[in-house]
């Protein structure tokens, strides 16, 4: 995975621990570790990248997928792990960087106590959110354990992509992409570029994606 902070100053900050938000440690098949990040939607649903959870070269599909909302340096407030994933089939196929985005049903209903973020999608991405700013939030992994936050705007977007300024790293793919009102509108890949343009970029939660996340909250 490429080193995701753009430009030249890294101007993420230490965010407010929300336990909404939260650190993943992922095993594969072939027994490599990684960590990333991901976010509660529903009381027994989170979202994080395809990247993190799926990977043809490691194995497939994680062995493991634990989740510490909230977690710190100084605490690990809650645990849960993931009992399902589910991916878009040409993630699975092909690693279609379009499709860069996972949904992980929970062995409990942690959101019950967490709680979730909401979750918005747009029917113009480029009316809604081309030069407008956006928040990722999620858990650096050159950073001691906790969130760090960077507010920067969308440069480039697709129906399924947005590129932007803001700047991350290794450990925050999987983070939640916030809008100004505060709603989830993406889920964080990194600096894979779109139409050319070599910024970030998240997975929007479209109307399609947004739909099947629904479905999924019985």
């Amino acid at each position: 995975m490429p080193l995701d902070i753009i430009g030249d100053y890294d101007d993420r900050v230490p965010a407010t621990t929300s336990p909404k938000i939260c650190y993943i440690e992922v095993v594969f098949p072939n027994g490599k570790a990684y960590a990333g990040t991901a976010f509660m939607i529903y009381k027994n649903l989170a979202l994080t990248a395809a990247h993190c959870v799926y990977n043809n070269s490691r194995g497939g599909f994680a062995t493991t997928v634990n989740l510490y909302p909230g977690a710190t340096s100084s605490s690990i407030p809650y645990s849960a792990y993931a009992t399902n994933i589910l991916i878009e089939n040409r993630w699975a196929e092909s690693h279609d960087i379009d499709e860069d985005w996972a949904l992980l049903t929970l062995n409990s209903n942690i959101g019950d106590t967490t709680g979730w973020e909401g979750i918005a999608y747009s029917n113009d991405y480029d009316v809604a959110f081309l030069n407008k700013m956006v928040r990722v939030t999620g858990y650096p992994g050159d950073k001691e354990l906790g969130q760090y936050t960077h507010r920067s705007y969308v440069r480039a977007t697709t129906d399924r992509r947005l590129a932007y300024e803001v700047d991350t790293d290794n450990g925050q793919s999987g983070a939640p992409v916030f809008d100004d009102s505060g709603y989830a509108i993406g889920i964080h890949n990194g600096a894979t570029g779109v139409n050319g343009i070599a910024y970030n970029c998240y997975a929007n939660i479209n109307k399609d994606r947004f739909n099947t996340f629904v479905s999924k909250m019985q």
